[in-house]
């Protein structure tokens, strides 16, 4: 695994309960070994920051799926839930744009950024 819930918190000030990123972070650590084709070798701050904000991301995109409380009023007890309108690839590039912010750009498929059904 690139990253662990400490850093997460202390150098990423992340917001994620350590349940919520550890509902998240196989699938961003699984994500940008995925889009690097495994060409990490040095997990530095970069890639380290990569999976933090791609926890972010996924953590953000599960919590639309199942309906996110809107506003609530503490007096009527009335509570509003939305969801996103996001689709697959609209999430797919919000998860490559956040990641190539932090991945040298030669770790990508053949030096060029390539995001299959969103360019």
């Amino acid at each position: 695994m690139f990253n662990d819930f400490q850093y997460y918190t202390m150098k990423w000030n992340g917001k994620l309960t350590e349940e919520e990123y550890n509902a998240v972070i196989i699938k961003a650590n699984a994500y940008i070994n995925q889009i690097t084709h495994g060409r990490i070798e040095n997990v530095d701050d970069n890639v380290k920051n990569a999976i933090c904000a791609v926890c972010d991301v996924y953590h953000k995109r599960e919590a639309y799926e199942n309906g996110v409380v809107l506003s609530e009023n503490l007096g009527g007890h009335s509570i509003s839930y939305g969801r996103t309108t996001k689709t697959n690839n609209q999430w797919n590039a919000e998860l490559y744009q956040t990641a190539s912010l932090y991945i040298p750009e030669y770790l990508f498929r053949g030096g060029i950024a390539l995001l299959r059904g969103c360019i």
